[in-house]
């Protein structure tokens, strides 16, 4: 099936300015993505509003298009952009979603999601907790509660696995994104990746975690570029 790969990337970001060009390790975090997405996908487009983050994509061989502004605010969806921008694209049967700071996708996980799609309508990377969620707690007046009573006292092995989106790499059938303008559907597909395979990047502590975890899957063999 032909594949579109969109990265949206718009210039604006609260808690680390001008993250999604921000220089990871020798280059721009954008050029990760871009490079892993172009081995794999018929085409890989950038969606952004930014003249600096259009200029390093294109300098990457992404192509480039521009995001209208009212898709580039604080409250405008991932999915909404990456609906906006597959309708430009009607003749790619399956559309991947990546954002411009997963340093961590590589080409074989890109491939890896599109062979295990099958007959669901998405596929996206998660992460188990490291914990039950199930035994979570609450602090309430100072006091501590667990917010399932009925599970304090069940050992930690006896309770099912539960896991979180890791927010870097989603794989949709185009009528599915379509249809409901998100990367999530009823027919959801789990690709299981460790937790050492990701990093959420909200401040500068979590960037240099994300280097340090990026050098050692670098010196573990793995494949990046």
């Amino acid at each position: 099936m032909a594949s579109l790969a969109v990265i949206p990337a718009r210039g604006g970001s609260r808690r680390i300015p001008r993250k999604n060009i921000k220089e990871f390790l020798g280059h721009p975090i954008i050029w990760y993505p871009i490079q892993a997405a172009l081995r794999v996908f018929d085409k890989v487009v950038v969606s952004t509003e930014d003249a600096e983050i259009k200029q390093i994509a294109s300098q990457w061989k992404a192509e480039v298009i521009d995001r209208p502004l009212y898709l580039a605010d604080d409250y405008t969806t991932t999915g909404e952009v990456a609906t906006e921008t597959a309708m430009l694209f009607p003749e790619y049967e399956v559309v991947g979603m990546l954002y411009p700071t997963a340093v961590f996708v590589t080409p074989e996980l890109i491939r890896r999601a599109i062979d295990d799609l099958g007959d669901a309508d998405s596929i996206f990377t998660v992460i188990e907790y490291g914990h039950p969620i199930q035994r979570a707690l609450t602090i309430e007046n100072g006091l501590m509660q667990f917010i399932n009573q009925g599970l304090k006292t069940v050992r930690t092995q006896d309770l099912a696995p539960r896991y979180f989106d890791a927010g870097q790499l989603y794989i949709m059938k185009r009528e599915a994104l379509i249809k409901n303008r998100t990367m999530y559907s009823e027919k959801m597909r789990p690709l299981v990746i460790k937790d050492y395979e990701a990093q959420d990047l909200d401040t500068l502590d979590d960037w240099r975690v994300a280097e340090i975890k990026y050098e050692f899957l670098q010196g573990k063999g793995k494949e990046r570029r």
